[in-house]
């Protein structure tokens, strides 16, 4: 009887107020017991039949129920998102060195750099690749030089340090592919000397170029060591992130 007592005072009272507001608040307040197991199921009862009359305790559940929910689907997300953070950053990391890398092999070395690289200006007859100093690998490098006005071909030869000469040939390019057979010992010295054809046209000072043979590791660190600054920044930022993406996520993922 109380019970029903209690119905009909929230209908009259809902009425009155046209679901503007709880229609019984202390009721109101604790809606929240019927989500608890330990609440007494007389309680419940009544809170449910506050719940059926209530249209505005109705409206503030059903949002907190979605609020919950996308709580819990924000969780989850976020969840989901932490245990793929490791991969994330180890794969963008990986992408982001090696594409600097591989730029940093395709691109002619930067003229200001720690090695004091030389090469010759666009135009000016002078060596443009291999420049002087640099640091190839034991197979023999492309030769591509700048124009000389007049000039029908160009002879060039390959010396080692000590003067003998290893390889000479004749081209009407600016540039050359030396042959395969012709094999460089790892850590010595070579000299290229250009001439042109005819001799007499040729500039007062002699055109060579000095390069250093060496293993890949040495010739790909020293690529990295003259490449322009944000392909250095870039292979610095890569190994950044796939440090983080290593150890920082597994660490979030563990413990957040």
């Amino acid at each position: 009887m109380n019970h029903d007592s209690n119905l009909d005072k929230n209908k009259d009272a809902s009425e009155g107020i046209g679901f503007d507001e709880c229609v019984e608040p202390d009721l109101g307040k604790q809606l929240w017991r019927l989500d608890d197991p330990d609440t007494q199921s007389g309680l419940k009862e009544l809170l449910e039949g506050h719940l059926s009359v209530c249209a505005e305790c109705r409206l503030e559940r059903a949002l907190g129920k979605k609020i919950v929910a996308g709580l819990e689907a924000n969780r989850l997300t976020l969840n989901s998102f932490r245990k793929r953070l490791p991969k994330i950053g180890v794969f963008g990391g990986s992408v982001l060195v090696a594409a600097s890398v591989v730029l940093a092999l395709l691109l002619p070395p930067n003229s200001n750099n720690i090695h004091g690289v030389e090469r010759a200006q666009s135009g000016v007859f002078g060596f443009q690749r291999p420049v002087s100093g640099e640091i190839v690998g034991t197979r023999p490098p492309r030769l591509q030089w700048g124009e000389l006005d007049g000039a029908t071909g160009y002879v060039v030869s390959v010396l080692d340090l000590a003067g003998s000469r290893l390889f000479q040939s004749q081209t009407s390019f600016t540039h050359f592919d030396l042959p395969d057979t012709l094999v460089f010992s790892s850590g010595e010295q070579y000299w290229v000397y250009l001439e042109p054809i005819p001799k007499d046209i040729a500039p007062d000072d002699v055109v060579s170029v000095r390069f250093l043979a060496s293993g890949e590791l040495s010739r790909l660190w020293y690529r990295m060591e003259t490449a322009s600054i944000w392909l250095q920044m870039g292979a610095v930022f890569g190994v950044l992130i796939f440090g983080f993406g290593l150890l920082g996520g597994r660490f979030l993922s563990r413990n957040f």
